[in-house]
């Protein structure tokens, strides 16, 4: 017979093992509200909601064992009940303000990281693609010049395709 402050250490256990469930849960529906939900973000959004349930799961389980042997009671699921009913009720509104700004942090964080790690080819794009569009419209100009002179010499289109016309593919 399990002794009864052990049973309430367990009930205890339990309450904040809800607890967890509601924090895990809310920063799950921030970062799904951030995520649009068109096309095939459907399929994927119902794949994570099972794979958070997997592993909430697995979770639930393994503490279980890890307190008290993995033995499932009713008072161990009234506790997890417990546990996420008073979680939602006084501290979900506040965590889920810092489950929003903490992804808005790591959003910042990662498009400072891409914008580092693509400096280095920005830099070269401007330093090589400037001189060649500076190049290109040179080259513009100079067959424009060309085909201005040989308009005035009386070489037109139909002298082209009369060349085209002769050295096609048969």
């Amino acid at each position: 017979m399990v002794p009864v402050w052990e049973q309430f250490q367990t009930f205890f256990f339990t309450v904040l093992l809800g607890c967890l469930i509601g924090f895990i849960v809310d920063g799950y529906r921030v970062f799904m509200k951030l995520v649009p939900g068109q096309g095939a973000v459907r399929a994927l959004r119902a794949a994570g909601d099972i794979l958070l349930w997997v592993f909430l799961a697995l979770l639930v389980f393994f503490l279980l064992l890890l307190n008290n042997w993995g033995e499932v009671r009713a008072y161990l699921l009234a506790g997890m009940a417990l546990g996420f009913a008073v979680y939602r009720r006084y501290c979900s509104r506040p965590v889920v303000g810092f489950w929003r700004r903490l992804f808005y942090l790591v959003g910042k964080l990662g498009k400072l990281a891409i914008n580092l790690l693509l400096l280095p080819f920005r830099l070269v794009q401007k330093v090589l693609f400037v001189p060649l569009g500076l190049l290109s419209m040179g080259l513009d100009w100079c067959w424009r010049l060309l085909r201005g002179i040989l308009r005035r010499l009386g070489l037109r289109r139909s002298l082209w395709r009369e060349v085209y016309q002769k050295f096609r593919r048969r």
